[in-house]
C-alpha cells in the first residue's frame, strides 16, 4: 500500500514553500531496469519542472553506500528531502504515483 501524505498550506510557508528535491537513485549496472528507471525520472524531472539535487549510487561499484542506506533492490529511489523520507522501488514507469510521491502536481507537468 501506498500512502502519500501532503503538508497543510501554513507548514509549506513556514519551511518556505517551495522545497528542493534531495533524491539518491540507486541502480545496478547498466541493467535494463536501471537504464529505464534513470530515463523515467530524468523525464519526470524535466517535465514536472522541480528544483531537485539527484545523486546516482551504482550498488555494483559502491556496495558500502547501498549497505549503509539499506537498499536491498535496485532500482531504489530514495527522496530525503523534504520529509518524509521515501522509497520508490522499480523502474518508476508509474509517472502519476512517483509525480505525487515526489510532490509534484502531475496535472500540471509536460509527462506524455
Amino acid at each position: 500500500m501506498l500512502r502519500v501524505v501532503r503538508p497543510s498550506a501554513a507548514a509549506a510557508e513556514d519551511r518556505g514553500a517551495v522545497n528542493k528535491l534531495e533524491l539518491k537513485l540507486y541502480i545496478a549496472g547498466q541493467s535494463l531496469r536501471s537504464r529505464a528507471a534513470q530515463a523515467n525520472l530524468q523525464r519526470l524531472l524535466d517535465a514536472g519542472h522541480a528544483d531537485y539535487s539527484l545523486s546516482v549510487v551504482d550498488v555494483l561499484e559502491q556496495p558500502g553506500e547501498a549497505e549503509a542506506a539499506n537498499i536491498v533492490a535496485a532500482p531504489t529511489l530514495v527522496k530525503s528531502s523534504p520529509p518524509p523520507v521515501v522509497r520508490i522501488v522499480g523502474d518508476l514507469s508509474a509517472t502519476t504515483v512517483v509525480m505525487r510521491v515526489l510532490g509534484m502536481d502531475p496535472d500540471d507537468s509536460e509527462v506524455r
